[in-house]
């Protein structure tokens, strides 16, 4: 038994009745098939006679208003059959505002003609509807953008740890985005990207720009001479 009630943490929310939630069933990360139910007047949903092999793990998810919602992973064993879990939602807005970076680290370490660059962004929502970003010309499709990461001109080579560029990330003429709307919280998100610059000569001069303000900036640089000077710092 899997069960919990969906919750609209907006003051003055809509209801959350009448929402279906699907509950996707998976063996050792194979997702095996996804059954459907709907949402009582109170926002409650339930799931019955579920295989209590350990190895098999649940989420439940839903969207409301167009912003996916899910439980964690989910399992259950003969000795613990049931398990509860609950949904949070919120009302959507397209109010930046809110959105901040609470602190940004910069790592540089130098391999040969490279330098290899790594940026940690932690987020903050300082409100209580999710954020859901707006159109924007930058991207190459008509996904909204939600974080954007503006990067020095002439990098390579971009990763994100926890998504792919060209699905949750998409690519813009300066950098990229993130596309997946921000629920409210403090340092809610944690961003963690990565490039390299190469250089052919003994000065680098790097122009990043910066997409949203930053509270607070560590920069990082290896230990192996180099000596690093800006106006900002």
């Amino acid at each position: 038994l899997i069960s919990g009630v969906v919750t609209n943490d907006t003051p003055q929310g809509d209801p959350t009745s009448g929402l279906t939630v699907t509950l996707s069933i998976f063996d050792d990360f194979n997702l095996i098939t996804e059954i459907s139910t709907t949402t009582s007047v109170t926002g409650l949903y339930r799931f019955d006679k579920l295989d209590t092999d350990p190895s098999w793990l649940y989420v439940a998810n839903l969207s409301f208003k167009d912003v996916p919602y899910s439980t964690g992973v989910i399992t259950l064993t003969q000795q613990q059959p049931a398990q509860i879990g609950p949904i949070s939602v919120y009302e959507p807005t397209t109010d930046a505002s809110s959105v901040a970076v609470e602190r940004a680290h910069w790592f540089f370490e130098f391999d040969q003609s490279q330098l290899l660059v790594a940026e940690l962004y932690i987020w903050s929502n300082n409100s209580d509807r999710v954020y859901v970003g707006a159109p924007s010309a930058a991207t190459t499709s008509t996904v909204r953008s939600v974080l954007p990461f503006d990067l020095p001109t002439g990098y390579q080579n971009l990763t994100f740890d926890d998504g792919d560029l060209g699905r949750r990330y998409q690519p813009t003429a300066t950098g990229a985005v993130d596309t997946l709307p921000l629920p409210p919280g403090q340092g809610v998100r944690q961003t963690l990207l990565r490039y390299v610059m190469p250089f052919s000569s003994l000065t680098l001069d790097i122009k990043h720009p910066v997409a949203v303000a930053l509270r607070s900036l560590n920069v990082l640089v290896a230990d192996v001479g180099a000596k690093v000077t800006s106006p900002d710092l």
